[in-house]
């Protein structure tokens, strides 16, 4: 992914690379597509395992994610280079998106409730908000040629997403 554009890695490519057979994969996977959606859960879950914020505002919890997604990246790109181009794929960003939705929503002390904060605004728009302002940032932010450090970038969605979470 770091050598072409997403959209045009065939599953033939992938195959070849990763030294298995067509039959192991789709055994795996449905797609490319389903492929690029495991490793974005598995970023997620290892995301999980830094501490949670257990007090200041109900916000808090739900952008849990950030700093530790922007850590993890920042170390895989000293280490393998940027990989970019695949996150810059409408695949990527509706994954991711889906992602972070799914495991925001989970850190809520009642996922199922209609509302957050004291005026009442939708959750599911809510938890919109935060990841699709969270993926366009962190393209961004990997798609830079010379990119500011990880904690920076954090606190750059953190200071884009906190205003408007702190008026609900």
């Amino acid at each position: 992914m770091s050598e072409k554009p997403y959209d045009e890695i065939v599953v033939k490519e992938i195959l070849y690379r990763a030294d298995v057979g067509r039959s192991t994969f789709y055994t795996h996977f449905r797609d490319k597509d389903d492929l690029l959606a495991s490793a974005i859960d598995e970023i997620v879950e290892t995301a999980r395992s830094a501490p949670s914020p257990r007090s200041g505002p109900w916000y808090e919890r739900v952008l849990w994610f950030s700093e530790p997604i922007f850590a993890h990246h920042e170390r895989r790109r000293t280490t393998h280079g940027s990989g970019a181009r695949h996150w810059a794929s409408p695949a990527g960003h509706r994954h991711l998106s889906t992602a972070l939705i799914d495991a925001m929503s989970e850190s809520l002390r009642d996922p199922g409730r209609a509302t957050v904060g004291r005026t009442n605004v939708p959750t599911r728009l809510v938890l919109e908000f935060v990841a699709s302002t969270f993926v366009l940032i962190f393209t961004w932010w990997l798609t830079e040629r010379h990119p500011i450090p990880a904690a920076q970038a954090d606190r750059l969605f953190r200071s884009f997403v906190t205003p408007g979470l702190e008026m609900l």
